[in-house]
């Protein structure tokens, strides 16, 4: 089988690869794609394996790749194998922006379609208590009766 391992580049700036993937179609026409190697293989696994080293090299001489995984994975990996772009990371807007997000939001009300849109699912529906449906220990329900009675 014949197949290409081929760079597609920014249509802005033609020397800034952004991903890199492979194909059994030749898309020499194409001019935001270039191929860089033209591959013979009998098993899936090798192309994969060249991809994957492209990838890889690109990547280390500083390239920004697009790539989100691996070469051999466009084929059959699926959206739920993919890492979402900010899994792991936190607070990356700043206290500033979120001061600015906040503030334009003040003194807006929601219109009364946008209200009865919002709670019409709810209609009709017990509120869900994670704690129902569990036996309470009388431990339990001296303390909840003691907290809700407060300190008189």
């Amino acid at each position: 089988m014949k197949g290409y391992i081929y760079a597609l580049y920014d249509s802005s700036k033609t020397d800034d690869i952004r991903y890199i993937g492979r194909t059994i179609i030749d898309n020499k026409n194409n001019v935001m794609i270039k191929i860089i190697e033209k591959v013979i293989f009998d098993d899936i696994k090798y192309i994969d394996k060249r991809e994957d080293f492209y990838i890889q090299f690109y990547k280390k001489i500083g390239h920004n790749l697009t790539n989100w995984r691996g070469g051999g994975s466009g084929w059959c990996g699926s959206k739920k194998e993919r890492i979402p772009w900010n899994k792991g990371k936190t607070g990356h807007l700043s206290e500033e922006i979120l001061e600015n997000m906040s503030r334009a939001q003040i003194g807006k009300k929601q219109s009364a379609e946008t209200i009865e849109k919002r709670i019409a699912p709810l209609r009709g529906k017990k509120r869900d208590n994670h704690m129902t449906g569990i036996p309470k220990t009388e431990e339990h329900k001296r303390k909840t009766s003691e907290s809700l009675k407060g300190n008189q």
